[in-house]
């Protein structure tokens, strides 16, 4: 017997330091918990990775996908990607750690540091009176006013002279997400809703940033075509404390327009004078009201623009909706003196600090 014992005990102090050693089982994360290296966390969306913690270059289309369980082997400071600067590392690449259900917006407790950080992109800046958001439509560059391209960037212009016109400081914000190209709506179907899903966790991810870190600023929106969808779709899924906050909202050529209701401005690009056409059509990926409680709001759309004024359609023929002639006139038509972009943005000016 005691030998047996003697034996036992010579087995179990060689057996439990290899046992203390044994990497941990993997574990599927579900709450805010400390960062270990077996611990694995969703992906909210497909991800493609990234050599460094910004968003250009891309190394890998799709590294992650969406509803998959990945390891975060270390976690970095770099360009700021849907509302946050924190990046992880997954595998080989980088990828925003937004897009990752980590159960907190900062670095995780215990996670080490992948090196040296690449420089933060600037934030949203100091707290102003009202902030407004631009979201441009399919294909458009990050150019012209404050990088909005041209419809979405002459309203928010217009809107901005008009608020500092009254003495009221403001900020104007481009979402920069990629705005994937119409064609893409036929060769690439899923980068197409890829980019529209990135700009709704963006501008949701902002907005709630902006309206968290300055209370009391009055959040404007501005969208067009994708970005109208965009944006029409993130205001339905915004917060209770953050929707309070957006006080003007124009898109023009919503993709999800409820077609005619108390807040659709319905111009005739065929009759310049009939300013309030007959509209009987709606978005062309579904007919969604904006929350009633923005009190400011303009559903913009020609009368005949099969994205905003169409039927339910497949992705192909929203294709063809979005190079018609009539969809890309929105910046140029005249009412009354002013181009469309030009009239709402100064409607929002005069509104948005009632």
């Amino acid at each position: 017997m005691t030998r047996t014992r003697t034996l036992a005990a010579t087995c179990a102090a060689l057996l439990l330091p290899l046992l203390a050693s044994a990497p941990s089982e993997a574990k599927n994360v579900t709450k805010l918990e400390p960062w270990k290296a077996s611990n694995r966390y969703l992906a909210k969306a497909d991800i493609d990775g990234r050599s460094q913690p910004k968003l250009e270059p891309r190394a890998k289309t799709n590294h992650v996908r969406k509803g998959q369980w990945v390891k975060i082997s270390c976690q970095t400071t770099g360009q700021s990607a849907f509302g946050s600067t924190v990046w992880s590392k997954v595998g080989r690449y980088y990828v925003p750690d937004q897009l990752l259900k980590t159960y907190t917006d900062g670095r995780l407790r215990g996670a080490p540091s992948c090196g040296r950080s690449a420089p933060s992109a600037p934030a949203q800046g100091r707290c102003t009176a009202v902030t407004l958001y631009g979201v441009r439509g399919s294909g458009e560059p990050i150019a012209g006013p404050y990088g909005m391209s041209t419809t979405v960037g002459r309203t928010v212009e217009r809107a901005v002279a008009e608020i500092r016109r009254k003495g009221r400081s403001v900020r104007a914000l481009n979402v920069p997400y990629e705005a994937a190209s119409v064609e893409t709506i036929i060769s690439d179907p899923s980068r197409f809703q890829r980019s529209m899903e990135f700009g709704k966790i963006l501008l949701n991810a902002m907005i709630s940033k902006r309206v968290k870190q300055c209370p009391r600023t009055r959040i404007g929106v501005v969208g067009y075509s994708q970005g109208a969808g965009v944006a029409s779709e993130t205001l339905r899924g915004l917060s209770v404390p953050a929707l309070r906050r957006v006080r003007a909202v124009t898109l023009f050529a919503d993709t999800y327009s409820a077609g005619r209701s108390e807040y659709t401005v319905t111009p005739n690009p065929f009759r310049p004078s009939d300013t309030d056409a007959d509209r009987s059509g709606s978005g062309i990926l579904g007919d969604r009201r904006l929350p009633r409680q923005i009190p400011y709001k303009w559903d913009v759309c020609f009368v005949e623009d099969l994205v905003c004024d169409g039927r339910r359609s497949s992705l192909g023929l929203l294709a063809q909706a979005s190079v018609a002639s009539v969809h890309t006139r929105y910046k140029d038509f005249v009412i009354a003196g002013f181009t469309l972009p030009q009239l709402q943005g100064l409607l929002m000016g005069r509104t948005i600090l009632r």
